[in-house]
């Protein structure tokens, strides 16, 4: 079994590029990357899912699966110590559904980027 990670190879997510979470060995394993670990372990730990179980796509798209009906609650926690911008309150009107919030904050987005690049 070949152990050498080949980072060109498509993502488990297939998308054709490197992936910032985890690298894909010339065998199809996962390895999960230090920013990987850091973003998934939670989120996979909110249904009983330990991230070091996972070693190939099969697992990490059942996992995905598994974890889903909480990834909107995942994004709240994710996002809760964030500062008070623009940006991050147009994510929190996205991920609670107050779509009022998001079409005014994405306004003043707008707008104020408008004047930045006249």
């Amino acid at each position: 079994m070949d152990k050498r990670i080949d980072t060109s190879a498509e993502s488990p997510a297939g998308a054709d590029h490197e992936d910032p979470w985890m690298l894909v060995g010339t065998d199809g394993r996962i390895v999960f990357t230090e920013e990987g670990r850091r973003e998934l372990a939670p989120y996979f730990a909110r249904v009983g899912i330990d991230l070091t179980n996972i070693k190939t796509r099969k697992q990490y798209i059942k996992a995905r699966r598994a974890a889903s009906p909480f990834f909107l609650e995942h994004l709240r926690a994710r996002f809760a110590g964030k500062p008070q911008t623009l940006e991050y309150n147009a994510l929190r009107a996205i991920i609670n559904g107050d779509n009022e919030n998001f079409d005014r904050l994405f306004h003043r987005i707008t707008v104020r980027n408008r004047l930045h690049t006249v």
